[in-house]
């Protein structure tokens, strides 16, 4: 299998697939039967280390918790790989703000 291409993300330093996986689409709407789930796991076996999610799409994020889970990628799970989590990237935006700036 050939290796998937990576680019340094901005100043960050960290190297992320050209690839990512997207919160939406699929992990948000699931049709019948798709498994937002089993998207997630291949994603991660391919090497896609860039996710992007948001508290807006539905059920994304915890479609994300449940595969993270599988996957020992969560702390939360007695598999955990802090190794392995470190290697991934997620990029999650907020719809609604509900601090105030000081002064505000």
């Amino acid at each position: 299998m050939a290796q998937l291409k990576t680019r340094r993300l901005g100043r960050t330093g960290w190297q992320v697939t050209t690839l990512g996986l997207g919160g939406q689409a699929s992990i948000q709407w699931t049709a019948d039967g798709v498994d937002p789930i089993a998207i997630i796991e291949k994603a991660y076996r391919l090497g896609i280390n860039y996710i992007d999610t948001s508290n807006v799409y539905g059920p994304s994020q915890a479609n994300f918790g449940e595969a993270f889970r599988k996957l020992g990628l969560s702390p939360a799970a007695g598999n955990y790989d802090a190794q392995a989590r470190g290697k991934i990237y997620i990029a999650s935006k907020t719809h609604i703000r509900t601090g105030r700036r000081p002064g505000g």
